[in-house]
């Protein structure tokens, strides 16, 4: 995120602020930038870029350009996050600052074009809700509840709106959840959802006082000798609020026997309905069915009995006349899950012989449902007519038959983290799992690929690999664990299908098992940090007593060189690439999980040695800039960075072997860089200075630290007599006067 908005930035300057005339591959670039990075809407656009440039508005080239994107561009993406009426308010802005001029025509077009697809789309908000609206904003607070459950909440700040949230997204919601189904939400939705009012009992009056006209109306348009003609008239003079019960009335006619109504002029009817018509219909039925079923039993009927009637009933709605989409009747049995006998039927209704047939002729036309372990490319064939049934769409495909548009990775990298999930093992052994395939991929893939090509070519080909600190050599392996102990890889097979070399794909295959473990819970990321740090601790030469400092710190700098070099010499090593899993797993987690990512410090404590030291430096190292807006969690990592250099350098840490100041001063420079760049609030400027409250933080580090030491650090402490930066610092300055 954080990059996605650097450069955006940097784009920006170069559209709108630039001496150059932009290109049209620029703007698509920014537009598709904005796109993947939905959260830039929620600034206010043209407030940001007239901050940044207050002249911006004031070309005709930079403001041809911004209402082009917006008419051609963003104008559905502005509609999706429901922010046209700001977008409004921006426009206002703009063509209120134009000065007619000669050649400004487009300008003034493009901007009244924009103005009036606003308008249409501002007035699409007054339209009311839908019963769909329900199961839509349903489906919010259960996802809302998983996010909560899995992700925890990024600010404390947000629960002060969680309520008021929650009340707009239920406003319009008649039904509640069943108390089993709470007991899976987080406390946080329990405690507000347990209280919410069960709205059914209105439905069922509603329905009640509508029931003798619709079933007489129903009586007149399904009955099996009913006159043709009738549906024109029930079309055209019907009441909406008695036209939204014919799938009810239908239901109550059948009487558990489908053949008693006729089914054309009930499918001639819904073809006249609008989506919403038919949506409402199929929530109603619902309702209306549960409550016969309640009824029913009331009066003794058996409850096996009912409900095989209502699947049946059910069953000649969805399969024998397409009459409703199956989707749309599982979603509102499932919103009933208040009911007890609504989920039964959803049940039944999965277990039907007709839903299986479909499946497999769903799977024999598409192949098989494991379709990305499939290399090659499937041959379909073409599905069989289905031109007698009564409500075939005329060329035209309904909402629910179009594909998810989903990216295919995105696809791969969810039913991947379902799956690991879904295993009846700990996380633990799952995490160990991936971390082995990390420590001992090279070797594996290498070994592989000399049994199919002969020797390795030496090195790889540079361009096409990723960045990943993953160097070093190859005998820094531990020697107690074999390369071909690595399970679930057939190495060969795998090296020869995905068409890169041996030393690509580990790098790939690093990055890859970093993303996923940053998909999954954070008892996965405990277990990540635990195993991570054994294996760091376990390394041989490092748990080698005999081994000199000098040796040690040889050997550290070694296996942390540039990855590319290591992946293309063959000489990656099981710190270098546990390094590189966690650097990749930190690019990929979210803000609010990042404060866990301190336990694998205090694993490796106590820290005794500068390979130690170093090792732990460059884990925690990239993660500071990317807390560079997050003050507290960026001072709480700096202090813990901070007292593990007061660990191998403290007043009264006697060590070894004697360690010189200048051997580590390029740690001293990076601890320079990153207080530079978090008071900055990114890259590094010549006028960039430290928060006062990180000069403070460094300062009383440097007390507890060496004296030649704490010369090295003497210009970043908040004293204003040996350090520049303190005493050019208005606060400091005028506290210390």
């Amino acid at each position: 995120m954080n990059l996605c908005l650097k450069l955006a930035y940097q784009m920006e300057e170069s559209l709108f602020s630039g001496q150059v005339v932009p290109s049209i591959a620029m703007a698509e670039t920014y537009c598709r930038l904005l796109l993947i990075a939905p959260h830039s809407l929620f600034r206010s656009h043209f407030n940001h870029l007239a901050q940044r440039n207050p002249s911006v508005l004031s070309k005709p080239g930079v403001t041809l350009l911004v209402l082009e994107i917006l008419n051609y561009r963003l104008l559905p993406l502005y509609r999706y996050q429901g922010k046209s009426k700001a977008l409004m308010y921006d426009v206002t802005k703009i063509v209120s600052a134009l000065k007619s001029k000669r050649g400004d025509h487009r300008v003034f077009r493009l901007a009244e074009n924009l103005c009036m697809n606003l308008i249409l789309s501002l007035r699409d908000f007054f339209l009311g809700p839908t019963e769909f609206t329900e199961t839509l904003n349903r489906v919010t607070i259960v996802t809302l509840a998983i996010i909560i459950k899995t992700r925890g909440i990024a600010d404390a700040d947000h629960l002060l709106y969680l309520q008021t949230m929650l009340e707009q997204i239920l406003a319009t919601s008649n039904h509640t959840w069943s108390e089993k189904t709470l007991r899976y939400f987080p406390s946080l939705l329990r405690d507000f959802l347990i209280q919410r009012i069960d709205k059914r009992g209105l439905a069922i009056q509603e329905w009640q006082q509508a029931e003798t006209t619709v079933i007489n109306q129903c009586t007149q348009l399904l009955s099996p000798s009913a006159d043709p003609t009738y549906v024109m008239t029930y079309i055209s003079h019907s009441f909406p609020q008695h036209r939204q019960y014919l799938c009810a009335g239908a239901w109550i006619l059948m009487q558990g026997h489908p053949e008693n109504i006729n089914s054309l002029n009930l499918a001639r009817v819904l073809r006249e309905f609008s989506p919403e018509e038919v949506t409402s219909n199929i929530y109603t039925m619902v309702d209306v069915l549960l409550h016969h079923i309640q009824l029913e039993l009331q009066h003794g009927h058996s409850l096996q009995d009912l409900l095989l009637k209502a699947c049946a009933n059910l069953a000649f709605y969805i399969w024998t006349h397409e009459l409703i989409p199956l989707d749309i009747l599982l979603l509102a049995l499932i919103d009933r899950d208040d009911d007890p006998h609504a989920l039964h039927i959803v049940m039944s209704l999965l277990d039907r012989q007709e839903l299986q047939q479909r499946v497999k002729q769903y799977c024999s036309n598409r192949g098989p449902p494991e379709h990305w372990l499939v290399s090659t490319s499937f041959k379909r064939t073409p599905p069989p007519s289905q031109s007698g049934q009564a409500n075939v769409s005329d060329g035209q495909k309904a909402f629910y038959q179009i594909q998810d548009p989903g990216t295919y990775t995105q696809l791969v990298l969810e039913t991947a983290v379902i799956e690991l999930l879904s295993l009846p093992v700990s996380a633990s052994q799952i995490v160990s799992s991936l971390v082995q395939i990390v420590v001992n991929i090279q070797p594996t893939l290498i070994q592989s690929s000399n049994g199919l090509h002969g020797a390795p070519s030496g090195v790889g080909q540079g361009s096409v690999l990723p960045t990943s600190p993953s160097g070093g050599s190859t005998d820094s392996l531990g020697t107690s664990r074999s390369p071909a102990s690595v399970s679930g890889i057939n190495a060969s097979n795998f090296v020869s299908r995905s068409g890169y070399t041996c030393q690509q794909l580990s790098c790939l295959l690093i990055q890859a098992c970093g993303l996923l473990l940053a998909q999954l819970p954070p008892d996965f990321h405990v277990q990540l940090y635990l195993e991570a740090s054994r294996i760091i601790k376990e390394t041989w030469w490092l748990s080698d007593g005999k081994r000199s400092m000098g040796e040690l710190d040889s050997a550290v700098g070694y296996a942390l060189l540039d990855p590319t070099w290591a992946a293309q010499d063959n000489t990656s090593t099981a710190i270098g690439n546990i390094v590189a899993l966690l650097h990749s797993f930190f690019s990929n987690l979210p803000q609010e999980w990042l404060e866990g990512t301190h336990l694998i410090i205090k694993h490796l404590r106590p820290v005794t040695s500068v390979a130690m030291l170093r090792i732990a430096f460059r884990i925690m190292g990239p993660l500071l800039p990317k807390l560079a807006n997050a003050h507290a969690l960026f001072s709480k990592t700096l202090s813990l960075i901070l007292s593990m250099m007061v660990d191998v350098f403290g007043k009264n840490v006697q060590p070894p072997t004697p360690v010189e100041p200048l051997e580590i001063a390029d740690l001293i420079d990076f601890f320079h860089h990153v207080v530079h760049y978090e008071g900055q609030g990114g890259p590094v400027q010549a006028n960039s200075k430290p928060r006062p409250e990180v000069l403070a933080l460094c300062g009383r580090a440097a007390e507890s630290l060496r004296p030649d030491i704490q010369h090295l650090l003497s210009h970043l402490k908040p004293d204003t007599n040996s350090s520049i930066y303190a005493a050019t610092h208005p606060k400091l300055n005028q506290n210390s006067s």
